[in-house]
């Protein structure tokens, strides 16, 4: 197989060339995309801290209102070994909203701990966000 030299030369110059204008272009839109990065997820992390906080207060309080009805219903009841109709309803609501709350302030406080990362330490943030993609996380 016969190459020319002087159109190898040409096409690695021509190559070269634009893997810098490459790097330049990158150089140079780095700290834009670094800014919308760190807008988006204030965006993001407040609104999903601030719905997570409004499901766990919502779930708490239906719960502890179910608890309250299951407890009264408890209290009419004479026959303490069987549960009646609405026992089991207020039981059954109790739990999840119960169990879902708990959840959901987990999740509030992963994401408010992620939200004021962005908002007071953005540098920092960005530095772990690079390494979560480097790593593949």
């Amino acid at each position: 197989m016969n190459v020319d030299p002087e159109k190898l030369n040409k096409f690695l110059d021509l190559l070269l060339e634009s893997v810098k204008s490459g790097g330049e272009f990158v150089a140079e839109q780095a700290p834009l995309v670094i800014q919308e990065l760190i807008v988006w997820k204030r965006a993001q992390l407040t609104l999903t801290s601030v719905a997570l906080l409004i499901a766990a207060v919502l779930l708490a309080r239906f719960g502890y209102k179910m608890w309250v009805r299951f407890k009264e219903e408890t209290l009419k009841n004479e026959d303490s070994f069987r549960w009646t109709v609405n026992q089991c309803w207020c039981f059954w609501w109790a739990t999840p909203c119960t169990v879902g709350s708990v959840v959901s302030s987990i999740f509030c406080i992963i994401s408010t701990y992620w939200c004021l990362m962005v908002w007071f330490a953005p540098r920092l943030y960005v530095i772990i966000y690079i390494t979560e993609l480097v790593r593949g996380k």
